[in-house]
């Protein structure tokens, strides 16, 4: 958490163009881009409101396991 009590974020995506759409539909506006091979984006950030970012880069998939935690205001949620 940074001082603002905002969490950063940020996701390696094996289809970041889906990720945009998703994120995109739920409120989120693509603030920028930056291209990578064959010009396709290998970055992009993401944003809803102040202090809500998604920085999410172009990755092959691993196995593994995730965990996320979201504020609410005063609440927190895992």
């Amino acid at each position: 958490m940074t001082k603002h009590n905002a969490p950063a974020i940020n996701w390696s995506i094996c289809d970041l163009a889906a990720t945009q759409t998703l994120y995109v539909h739920a409120g989120f506006v693509n603030l920028a881009a930056i291209p990578g091979p064959e010009n396709t984006p290998a970055l992009v950030h993401l944003r809803r409101a102040k202090y809500q970012d998604i920085l999410a880069t172009q990755e092959t998939a691993v196995g593994g396991t995730a965990t996320a935690s979201f504020s609410a205001g005063a609440v927190e949620r895992s």
